[in-house]
């Protein structure tokens, strides 16, 4: 099976109603379906790289940033992307909560994030891996994308999630900040 028909199934399976798509509603379901919170936090991103997925090692949560200095719609399809990448059970980065608080740190400063998560984000799988797991994210991307367009929700495409403040209340929350 081909990768488009394999996303096809993915998205189909996945059950969700894109009718009344909003992406804080399709984030809001998928986290009650997957049981993890989602956080999305926008920056500052190396050259090359739009988003990046890393999962809470001591927490249910998950966390995807995203290059700021794009447009709306691009930044809504690098969300998508790095949610397609979670919702077809890719491998991520764990991360503690002190690793989030540099994470956090730099992103509150608008600094570049550090470097040694950006190259882990990079190679979270071999490349053979991580080639057929970008042609999934990618292609389960575009499938939302044509979905909601479908049900004439295209302006739902360039309205991003932040989760900025929800992200430092939970660590303050939990002592990291």
């Amino acid at each position: 099976m081909n990768v488009k028909a394999q996303m096809q199934t993915t998205l189909d399976v996945l059950g969700f109603d894109f009718r009344n798509f909003t992406m804080t509603n399709f984030v809001s379901w998928l986290e009650a379906q997957k049981g993890r919170r989602i956080f999305f936090l926008s920056g500052p991103m190396p050259v090359n790289m739009y988003g990046a997925w890393f999962s809470d090692s001591e927490f249910p949560h998950e966390y995807f940033f995203f290059d700021h200095s794009v447009p709306a719609l691009h930044q809504v399809h690098i969300q998508l992307h790095e949610l397609s990448h979670f919702i077809c059970g890719h491998k991520t980065l764990q991360i503690t909560g002190a690793k989030l608080k540099s994470l956090i740190f730099a992103l509150k400063e608008n600094r570049a994030y550090p470097s040694e998560f950006m190259e882990l984000a990079r190679h979270r799988a071999p490349d053979q891996a991580n080639a057929q797991e970008e042609a999934e994210a990618e292609t389960l991307a575009m499938l939302i994308q044509e979905r909601v367009i479908k049900f004439a929700r295209m302006n739902e495409l360039s309205k991003t999630v932040s989760s900025h403040q929800e992200a430092a209340n939970f660590l303050r929350d939990m002592g990291v900040l």
